[in-house]
């Protein structure tokens, strides 16, 4: 069937027939800029995919084709060009350490054929005319532009949609009737004296089944999302902090997840690093999820420590126990639905673009397979090529944290002496394993692509980045603070010594910051004087020494002193966005996704772009966590409430509960009140 296909196509093209020009010019030849870094020449996917012969019968394949050169060939070019001051450094031809599990190694080109051909079937007619040149090929993810056939899983989730969106309709429709209701008022009887003013009855308490529906209100729930009352005032920077975190990792991932053989040139990836804006924004983007573990730490301790007296008296085990249950639940819930949904994002990207060959094939893949990982939150101990969703490594991590720092902080109501001790041995056992494994390993002191060496990075992510032990300090030192602001908020201070505190902890900041020009500005790794004993000291300590300068900052903010910078963020426009964080943070990297699976053309590479970028998807992500926030988070939190408040006898009455109205068993009466006779004006 090949070989008849390879022989039509070149009858064709010796007949001139418009066809076959069409798709021998949408092959990708020769890569534009190859000596300037570029790894792929895409070619024409829409040229190829839309062809067709006037019978129909024969149509356009576009295929993605990996091409390998022969080492000792890449060695000849090097030693040729390096005469004359090219691929030296980073700029060696094979200095694109690309990991296999990453994608395909070598040259990325476009091949245009007739379909009919495997994948397997062209790969080697390939090998076959290249072999004897040295060079390897390798063809995969054929397509000819139709669209991806609707499987079960697509059935199954749009019925869980439509089902969804009828409870939201439903409790919508529900709320809507409620509140448009008029207030009924008791009638009054002939006698009744005319100073006897009688005030509306309370309003009826819904049923059960009524209850249930508004759990999904979208009235409700945006008059929950939208309200910006909080009782805590001090804690209100809280909600900038969240939201420039946020911003801030939405921009780095447009970065660091770039398909580096679709960028145009190659080497502007470089060059972007050893800019001091790069380090100040991208290089250092490591550090906001540790400002993220941080926080989270300071809030769970923070809001156990404000209700310590009503929590020692509660059974501890079975606190601990609906804690983790309501901790799960409610990282669970959002995180499933966005997995439900880039599970149907093969129905937008395959038949749309060339670019799924490796990357985002590789994450739907392992979603399909390895989706219990996900929603049981251990795939951060699977190897990366199992991935699904790899930011949610995050997730993960943290709810591996939590399981540990809830009785932690709970052993802190009991005695500081052991939260201490606790503390300190989390501290010393994370720095001693996370400084031996990147000595031993040579592994990258943080999770920065400063260096193309992607199997390097793989494994530091592998190994360290990933792992609760590594972040265990940062979540611990937050729970720290907390206590510090709880029990020793009014410390008194002088001006000197708040001073001195604000400049440690800027310059420390600082300096985390800007280290990394040492190795995003090197040439190579061999150019930095004791790398491996830098590597394996700024590894092993980073995370302990953010904590320690975000120490001071959070516990100046909370306590009141923290002047411009808590009005700042504390600005009310912060409120609503915080609330929708954690959406923002789960969306953007589908829709990354999908963007990176789309991607037809080489695409340029620099700051202007990226920014561009990041804040488009940003502002994406925000949309989405809205309808992420109003549809599935906030119902999930109701019915959280509605059961719990089921277990425990209570009702709402006027949307609060009162368990002592519930227990009444007299029949309600009109509340009537009795108002003093006052003298008739128009007697007056």
């Amino acid at each position: 069937m090949c070989s008849s296909r390879l022989l039509t196509l070149l009858i064709g093209a010796r007949n001139n027939q418009v066809w076959a020009f069409r798709i021998m010019a949408a092959n990708g030849y020769v890569t534009p800029n190859v000596f300037e870094g570029s790894l792929g020449a895409m070619g024409g996917y829409s040229q190829c995919v839309k062809t067709r012969n006037l019978d129909g019968n024969l149509r356009g394949s576009y295929c993605t084709t990996y091409l390998t050169l022969p080492r000792h060939l890449i060695a000849e070019l090097e030693g040729d060009f390096q005469k004359y001051g090219y691929m030296l450094g980073r700029r060696r031809l094979d200095a694109l350490d690309k990991a296999p599990v990453w994608g395909y190694t070598g040259l990325r080109m476009g091949l245009c054929f007739l379909d009919g051909c495997t994948e397997d079937e062209l790969t080697y007619v390939l090998r076959s005319l290249l072999g004897d040149f040295g060079l390897n090929a390798t063809v995969v993810s054929c397509e000819t532009g139709e669209a991806r056939p609707w499987l079960w899983r697509h059935t199954l989730i749009t019925v869980f949609g439509v089902v969804s969106s009828l409870l939201v309709f439903t409790g919508t429709a529900a709320d809507y009737k409620r509140l448009k209701k008029p207030a009924e008022l008791p009638v009054t009887k002939a006698t009744d004296a005319p100073e006897k003013r009688i005030l509306p009855s309370p309003a009826p308490r819904p049923s059960r089944i009524t209850e249930f529906l508004l759990c999904f209100s979208l009235i409700k729930n945006s008059r929950t999302l939208f309200d910006i009352r909080i009782r805590d005032k001090s804690l209100t920077f809280l909600f900038g902090m969240r939201v420039l975190l946020s911003l801030w990792v939405v921009y780095a991932h447009g970065f660091l997840l770039s398909k580096y053989d679709n960028v145009d040139p190659g080497f502007s990836l470089y060059e972007i690093q050893t800019r001091l804006s790069h380090n100040l924004g991208l290089g250092s983007s490591y550090l906001s999820v540790s400002s993220f573990f941080f926080i989270t730490g300071f809030l769970i301790g923070y809001s156990i420590l404000r209700k310590a007296t009503r929590i020692q008296k509660k059974n501890l085990p079975f606190y601990c126990l609906r804690q983790y249950v309501r901790r799960y639940l409610r990282l669970t819930v959002p995180l499933a639905v966005v997995l439900m949904c880039f599970l149907m994002s093969d129905l937008v990207t395959y038949g749309a673009a060339d670019n799924k060959a490796d990357f985002y094939k590789r994450e739907f893949d392992s979603c399909v397979s390895h989706w219990p990982s996900i929603l049981l939150h251990y795939m951060n101990f699977l190897p990366w090529k199992n991935h699904c969703l790899e930011e949610t490594w995050y997730v993960a991590t943290e709810m591996q944290i939590y399981v540990f720092a809830l009785p932690l902080t709970l052993v802190l109501l009991k005695s500081r002496r052991a939260f201490l001790s606790i503390t300190l041995l989390v501290v010393l056992s994370s720095t001693a394993y996370t400084m031996y494994a990147t000595w031993i390993d040579d592994l990258h002191p943080a999770l920065s692509f400063g260096f193309p060496s992607l199997n390097k990075i793989l494994r530091t992510a592998e190994i360290i980045y990933h792992k609760p032990w590594s972040h265990a300090p940062t979540y611990v030192m937050g729970i720290l603070c907390a206590y510090c602001v709880v029990h020793h908020g009014k410390l008194r201070l002088s001006l000197v010594s708040q001073a001195i505190l604000w400049w440690f902890s800027i310059m420390l900041t600082i300096s985390l910051i800007l280290i990394n020009t040492v190795w995003n500005g090197a040439e190579d790794d061999s150019s930095i004087a004791h790398r491996r004993a830098l590597y394996a000291f700024y590894g092993s300590s980073y995370r302990t020494l953010w904590a320690i300068a975000k120490f001071w900052m959070v516990y100046a903010l909370a306590t009141g002193r923290g002047g411009i910078l808590f009005r700042f963020y504390s600005w009310q426009g912060f409120h609503v966005l915080s609330k929708l964080s954690y959406g923002i943070f789960l969306c953007h990297y589908p829709i990354l996704l999908i963007r990176i699976g789309r991607v037809s053309t080489p695409y340029q590479l620099d700051l202007f772009i990226l920014i561009r970028d990041g804040l488009g998807r940003w502002v994406l992500a925000i949309a989405a966590a809205t309808i992420l926030h109003l549809f599935y988070e906030l119902p999930a939190v109701n019915l959280e409430r509605f059961f719990g408040r089921r277990n425990s006898g209570a009702r709402p009455v006027n949307g609060h509960s009162h368990k002592k109205m519930e227990s009444s068993s007299a029949p309600e009466k009109p509340l009537q009140v009795m108002v003093v006779k006052t003298p008739d004006e128009s007697k007056l």
